[in-house]
């Protein structure tokens, strides 16, 4: 077992309002309305409550062991590693302590795939490729073209299924950027759902659904703005919470979920950024020379009326 070892979680009490709602005379629509309100919905949960089997110190040791054994084979020069597969250079050497332990106890590297290519847009969404001309008669894929065959796929965070993001991913890759078509996916509400939807239950309802390739910045990309369909970037490991919670925040500023934080900047360091930037220097490079968030550096060329902030500098209209 990974992680905790039991827990017990409250069930939502929307239905149970809204049963309650409509017993006491209240037309429906209560249960949408609280959902549909950030503070109300917040009322409605209870605190969490772990089961008597909930044991943190095994838990945390069960887990720092897996994690340490993962790190001692990622070391070895891993292209990606999970809680149940690796993908690596082929050849690669992965003797070490972490691969001695796992065969104490009955597990290995077994070789599943080989692949000539691998497309890794983050974690838990990638695949193996392998090149036409390569492919055996008999070697089942999941999506072909002239150059490239989708032999494996592991697709978290999207409504495709296997086949039909293998040809989405090529598509991409022939384009060199993304253009992951709209698809329509079908769904029947649960109980709680309708309620919350305002809607018969077990009612069949049509989302209009999109693979999305952005980065989940569990780690650092030290290339933000690589194409994931013609470049690939390292990724290294965030030094503090603080570096994490500002990507998580860059992150959702890009997604228009959150707005971006105006912060004072010394102005010592604007009139330096506008000497750069009248210079001829670009924002990037203005940013890391002075320390500054990109979108801080664009934010004062746009105001300064330097020059116009070009797609990706950052700035307010980002």
């Amino acid at each position: 077992m990974l992680g905790k070892l039991a827990e017990r979680m409250r069930a939502s009490t929307l239905l149970d309002f809204e049963r309650e709602a409509q017993l006491k005379g209240f037309g429906p629509g209560l249960g949408a309305a609280i959902d549909g309100s950030p503070e109300l919905r917040a009322a409605l949960k209870g605190p969490r409550d772990v089961g008597s089997a909930f044991a943190l110190e095994w838990a945390t040791l069960v887990l720092g062991r897996a994690r340490a054994l993962m790190a001692d084979i990622t070391a070895r020069g891993a292209l990606l590693v999970s809680t149940d597969a690796i993908i690596c250079p082929e050849g690669l050497d992965l003797r070490c302590e972490g691969l001695t332990a796992l065969e104490s106890v009955g597990s290995s590297m077994r070789l599943e795939y080989r692949a000539d290519a691998v497309f890794i847009a983050r974690a838990r969404l990638h695949a193996l490729l392998r090149k036409v001309e390569n492919l055996s008669p008999a070697e089942p894929v999941l999506g072909r073209d002239d150059t490239w065959a989708v032999v494996r796929v592991a697709r978290q965070g999207t409504s495709e299924s296997e086949k039909d993001f293998a040809q989405t991913l090529l598509t991409c890759l022939r384009e060199g950027r993304d253009v992951a078509p709209p698809r329509i996916r079908k769904r029947r509400l649960t109980a709680e759902a309708a309620v919350r939807e305002r809607k018969s239950i077990h009612s069949v309802v049509e989302d209009e659904v999109r693979t999305g390739f952005s980065w989940d910045n569990k780690r650092k990309q030290l290339d933000r703005d690589c194409n994931p369909f013609t470049q690939n970037t390292d990724t290294a490991p965030y030094r503090t919470l603080s570096r994490l919670e500002a990507g998580e925040r860059q992150r959702q500023v890009r997604e228009g979920s959150a707005r971006p934080k105006k912060s004072r900047v010394a102005a010592h360091k604007v009139e330096k950024a506008l000497a750069l930037l009248r210079g001829g220097k670009s924002v990037r490079a203005v940013a890391k020379e002075l320390e500054l968030a990109r979108a801080t550096v664009g934010d004062i060329k746009k105001r300064a009326g330097v020059g116009p902030v070009q797609p990706g500098e950052g700035g307010t209209g980002e």
